[in-house]
């Protein structure tokens, strides 16, 4: 599937086939069903929400520094639609 799911299938489910499969090819065999849905569960809702994410120490100074010199920014990311309102 493209990255994400592209149009075959929704973002979350794109998600729930990487993080099972990734558990199966670093050798976790034998999981029932519900046990890998508990484990996916888990992780969608952490990396969807504010705590598996930090600022940078030095990242509001520089943006104080680019916006007192009017440098433009921009927010380049790889994470899902989730993104925007969760972590941004």
């Amino acid at each position: 599937h493209p990255c994400f799911g592209g149009d075959e299938i929704s973002a979350k489910e794109w998600w729930r086939k990487c993080v099972i499969q990734s558990f199966r090819y670093a050798g976790a065999t034998g999981i029932d069903e519900k046990t890998e849905e508990m484990i996916f569960q888990r992780i969608y809702s952490t990396f969807g929400s504010i705590n598996a994410y930090e600022i940078f120490p030095d990242a509001i100074p520089f943006l104080k520094w680019a916006k007192r010199n009017e440098l433009v920014c921009g927010v380049l990311s790889n994470a899902d639609e989730r993104y925007g309102d969760s972590i941004l």
